[in-house]
């Protein structure tokens, strides 16, 4: 087979269909994958996109997944994707090629693709065991990372305010809360500095010390003291931000 395999992912979860859809992309790249969120637009994606394989989600709107299944067995080759193991007995029934239990694991997924890849007469992908090692040893999926922030709800005094992440000028950590300070106010966020470092832009936002996270784009210079102490002067702010020296290297010049 020359042309690319093609899929139809049919999930009404938006999350758990971005996921799926998100790993197949990582453990098989040349997998043309088409979405659909009930069982009806499913049923045409498969139909208008000559699907080879069908990822079915058994509870959903519209038409079940089990009813699509009986209505696309003879053209595709099944998985069936559900957060309930009570539906083994359509997957036999339906001669799947294989059952996916919620939340889909990277490692189960891959022994998933590696069948499919037989059925459809292909070659196993040294890249798939690859990915799977690194997976293993450490290295998170692309399916479990959390999506990086670009909006924050913070209090201000009796408001909730929708703020930017571009805004921010810097987050310093407050207790069990995080304060975010912008050019003419601040706030607090319910998030550690630990877990908004995860989920800032790293080429925006650089940590230069355990309790601070700068804009880098608010960085006007860096300052220099006696004994080796820097610290950071702002372009919007008068404050000054210190720098840690596990974080100087940041700004050292060759």
């Amino acid at each position: 087979m020359s042309l690319a395999p093609r899929a139809v992912v049919i999930e009404d979860e938006p999350l758990a269909r971005a996921r799926l859809v998100e790993l197949l992309g990582q453990l098989w790249p040349e997998l043309a994958v088409a979405q659909a969120s009930d069982g009806d637009q499913g049923l045409r994606a498969i139909v208008e996109h000559n699907a080879d394989i069908a990822f079915i989600d058994l509870r959903l709107p519209g038409a079940s997944g089990a009813e699509v299944a009986a209505a696309v067995a003879d053209r595709c080759h099944l998985v069936f994707v559900t957060a309930h193991d009570d539906h083994l007995r359509t997957a036999f029934d339906q001669d799947a090629v294989d059952y996916l239990l919620k939340p889909v694991s990277p490692d189960r997924l891959g022994r998933t693709v590696e069948r499919l890849r037989r059925r459809l007469g292909r070659a196993p992908d040294p890249r798939l065991q690859d990915r799977l090692a690194r997976w293993r040893q450490g290295e998170p999926p692309p399916g479990d990372r959390p999506p990086m922030l670009r909006w924050l709800q913070a209090g201000v005094r009796d408001q909730v305010r929708v703020i930017a992440t571009a805004d921010v000028v810097y987050f310093e950590a407050d207790a069990k809360y995080t304060r975010l300070v912008c050019r003419d106010y601040e706030a607090h966020v319910r998030l550690s500095i630990r877990d908004l470092v995860s989920r800032l832009d790293a080429d925006q936002f650089w940590q230069i010390h355990r309790s601070y996270v700068v804009n880098v784009a608010e960085i006007d210079v860096v300052l220099r003291r006696l004994g080796g102490a820097m610290q950071i002067q702002l372009r919007s702010r008068p404050e000054k931000l210190p720098v840690s020296q596990a974080y100087q290297r940041r700004f050292k010049v060759d």
